[in-house]
């Protein structure tokens, strides 16, 4: 799966999410982005071993994830 792929996939998953809550009366804010509501869509509803498309695409995004987390970490250190 190309990394473009992996993205677009989550951030469907998130505006599913998103929409979903919404008819269901929950309050989702708006400056969520659709690629950070999907992250949590798939942890809240413990979505692993649901769809090996959608795994495949959670792989590459948080490993994206940890690596800009660790560069962030690392500049504050400088």
């Amino acid at each position: 799966m190309t990394k473009d792929k992996a993205y677009r996939t989550v951030r469907d998953l998130g505006i599913s999410f998103k929409k979903r809550m919404k008819v269901l009366g929950k309050e989702v804010k708006d400056d969520e982005t659709p690629l950070v509501l999907g992250i949590v869509a798939y942890e809240i509803l413990v979505l692993k071993g649901y769809s090996a498309t959608i795994d495949e695409a959670m792989d590459i995004v948080l490993k994206d994830v940890v690596v800009y987390v660790k560069e962030c970490l690392n500049k504050e250190k400088v």
